[in-house]
């Protein structure tokens, strides 16, 4: 069987990984399912997932792929959506995939990012996001002042909670 596709197609790639991750499925059984995003000249161009044998009855797979189809036509927010169908269904053991992202992450910013998500059981209580910036010619107070009136920019109008505690590599006597 040869199957011809469109040079640039978004298709052939995304055929090819699916038909490797099926093949090498068997040998490494980490998750249930991956979630594939495939990009094109760094853009992302399309998002599927690949579900392992015998994780829904065919029944379950039938509706979960469905399901899958409807939330990939806007794969900008694909991700999120096809990690809760699944989950609806039974499946926590999810991986994302990036195909053809090699050398397009952006460059970064210096600052720290760090999430958190506190859970109870599977449900999620509490998620932050902390971002830390370390310019030496800041005052604690200016970054402080930034950081509000970018938080209001996106219309939350809450102060944060300030906590101030010393570095753990300082000397504590200066």
């Amino acid at each position: 069987m040869h199957l011809n596709f469109p040079t640039g197609s978004v298709v052939a790639p995304l055929f090819a990984i699916v038909a490797l991750m099926l093949i090498t499925a068997p040998l490494a059984r980490a998750s249930q399912a991956v979630i594939v995003e495939v990009y094109e000249n760094c853009k992302l161009a399309d998002t599927n997932a690949v579900i392992d044998e015998g994780a829904l009855t065919p029944h379950e797979t039938a509706e979960v792929k469905a399901r899958i189809a409807a939330a990939s036509k806007d794969p900008q927010v694909a991700v999120p959506r096809i990690a809760q169908i699944l989950k609806d269904h039974g499946i926590d053991d999810v991986e994302v995939s990036r195909q053809g992202f090699d050398g397009c992450e952006p460059v970064t910013s210096g600052k720290y990012v760090e999430a958190v998500g506190t859970y109870c059981g599977s449900e999620l209580k509490h998620a932050e996001v902390f971002v830390s910036k370390n310019e030496p010619n800041t005052s604690f107070a200016e970054f402080l002042r930034t950081a509000v009136k970018r938080l209001r920019e996106k219309g939350i109008f809450d102060r944060p909670v300030v906590s101030i505690e010393n570095a753990p590599d300082c000397d504590k006597s200066s």
